[in-house]
């Protein structure tokens, strides 16, 4: 039998996807132009800190949980993953997704660089777009 998906819950998880998105650097090229010759240059930044993301994600479930759009927790709090996992069950290839990005956003020596910070983006945009197909009637 599927799982009935509320459309609040993942209105939710949308937005939490949007806090996380909003939170991370651009990473990318730009073109200068000097004396009309184009160079690219890269645009590196040093990525953000693992504990500022960890606020973001905290912050939206406790949020999410005081506004009962999710159950509060028994034991401890939910995760990333954890949140996706009750929504869709721990099987679901969306949930699946989600551990991936938590993977992606668990940083190296609580820093979050360009190549999983570029990883987390591909990530969230096929997040959304589960989601999305999630609360459109097929």
């Amino acid at each position: 039998m599927p799982r009935k998906i509320s459309k609040k819950r993942v209105e939710a998880l949308l937005e939490l996807l949007e806090r996380i998105d909003n939170e991370l650097p651009g990473v990318g090229f730009i073109v200068m132009s000097e004396d009309g010759e184009g160079e690219t240059v890269e645009i590196e930044d040093n990525g953000i800190e693992v504990s500022t993301l960890e606020v973001v994600i905290d912050g939206a479930l406790a949020e999410f949980q005081n506004d009962k759009i999710l159950p509060p927790k028994k034991k401890g709090t939910y995760s990333l993953s954890g949140v996706f996992e009750f929504v869709f069950g721990a099987e679901s290839d969306i949930a699946s997704l989600a551990l991936d990005l938590e993977t992606a956003l668990s940083g190296y020596e609580d820093m979050v660089y360009a190549d999983d910070i570029e990883l987390a983006q591909s990530l969230i945009r096929d997040i959304r777009k589960e989601l999305k197909s999630a609360i459109t009637p097929q």
